[in-house]
């Protein structure tokens, strides 16, 4: 989440999609391994990185969980199931399948799975007709408030994981016409595309999006302690890197060249 991006207009759009054209399709034709890896972070973390050709394993501390995405053209991975707050209801408990994208901040779901989830977090979450396809609580029940939301997938070697979305998301803020009422972390819109989650979930792992053989992996990252550590080397010892070509540094879509590594793309 780079301050530079915080205002409108954005300086441009690049999409990464499950069949690489344009931009990384023509890395790819050079020889860059057909994968890419985000390590998202708040805005008082920093050091948000996206690594095009690899994976930066200086950033996440565990073995990497990979799960088979549809053949849909998004990346999408059909969940198990969801539980919140270790419960869960007929509408979870069924296979959903789930777009992940980057460029949503939030999630954003079909109105009878928003509903499922935020009823077993509390009946207070209500829908704001202020801002259609949102949802309110008062801010002063927040902090106390448990919503742990635990989404299942199967791995590529057939066993079951949990990627978990802790109760500190719940509240993306204020809405600014209510300064007392708190917006929380799912919209609500029925459209025709499959429920999306976006950042809120993703900036707590580190995340290898496959191209070649359709996968998405996922890790627990490194501490802020440690990025601000393994930052520091950055420029001289690029050690954690695997794969890759190309090594760039970005300030929003200003690229240039540094070395024959991966593309690696700092995000703050």
């Amino acid at each position: 989440q780079s301050p530079n991006f915080a205002p409108d207009p954005f300086d441009g759009i690049m999409g990464l999609g499950t069949d690489p054209t344009s931009f990384f399709g023509g890395l790819i034709a050079q020889g860059l391994p057909a994968l890419f890896s985000y390590y998202l972070s708040p805005d008082s973390v920093g050091h948000a990185e996206l690594t095009l050709g690899g994976m930066d394993e200086s950033r996440f501390i565990e073995p990497m969980v990979f799960s088979k995405i549809m053949e849909n053209g998004y990346w999408t991975l059909v969940s198990q199931g969801l539980a919140v707050n270790a419960k869960t209801n007929d509408i979870l408990s069924e296979p959903i399948k789930f777009i992940w994208d980057t460029g949503t901040s939030n999630l954003v779901f079909p109105k009878n799975l928003t509903e499922s989830v935020y009823a077993l977090i509390s009946p207070d979450i209500v829908p704001n007709p202020a801002v259609p396809g949102t949802y309110g609580l008062p801010c002063s029940q927040i902090a106390n408030l448990p919503a742990v939301i635990d989404f299942t997938f199967l791995s590529t070697d057939g066993t079951l994981f949990n990627l978990t979305l802790p109760s500190e998301e719940l509240s993306v803020g204020p809405f600014a016409s209510n300064q007392s009422l708190c917006q929380t972390m799912i919209n609500s819109f029925d459209f025709e595309f499959d429920p999306i989650i976006g950042g809120s979930l993703l900036k707590h792992y580190y995340s290898t999006w496959n191209t070649a053989n359709k996968t998405l992996g996922f890790a627990r990252p490194v501490s802020a302690i440690n990025v601000e550590l393994a930052t520091q080397t950055d420029a001289s010892n690029d050690r954690g890197m695997r794969s890759g070509r190309y090594a760039v540094t970005a300030q929003r879509t200003q690229f240039s060249t540094v070395d024959s590594e991966s593309v690696k793309t700092r995000l703050s």
